[in-house]
């Protein structure tokens, strides 16, 4: 999509739930994460408050947003604790998905939770108890 040239023009129907002004400043974050003036970290942060939204209410491909955006902030994060918190949010948000059928999904949770310490999984669990009703 690329950056958008004003992203505040597109918070009023964002805040309204409109969906594609949710998707639109959620992508903007991730687009400025290629930019040097930006910190990743802090971009992905504020745009994974609007991809959350519209996962809530969105399609699958906005799930798979959150999961790619989540991915990348980990990457990006200089911290262990925000890595982990990335990392149990993401296994959280594939067990979900895999809960409603989606196979790539439930691939994606055996993999990540293959490598994780179990603390990064019981803060897993709590995600899921808490998303669960929400996605």
């Amino acid at each position: 999509m690329g950056l958008l040239t004003n992203p505040y023009a597109h918070l009023k129907a964002a805040a309204s739930g409109d969906l594609e002004a949710l998707r639109a400043l959620a992508d903007h974050s991730i687009e400025l994460t290629r930019h040097a003036c930006a910190d990743p970290v802090r971009a992905l942060q504020e745009g994974l408050i609007f991809a959350r939204m519209a996962a809530a209410v969105g399609t699958i491909c906005d799930k798979g947003r959150v999961l790619g955006m989540l991915a990348l902030c980990g990457e990006c994060a200089n911290d262990y604790a925000t890595q982990m918190d990335c990392l149990a949010e993401g296994i959280a948000m594939a067990s979900i998905m895999a809960d409603h059928g989606e196979e790539l999904a439930a691939d994606g949770v055996n993999l990540l939770s293959e490598g994780s310490s179990p603390e990064v999984l019981e803060l897993a669990k709590v995600y899921e108890l808490i998303l669960k009703d929400v996605y």
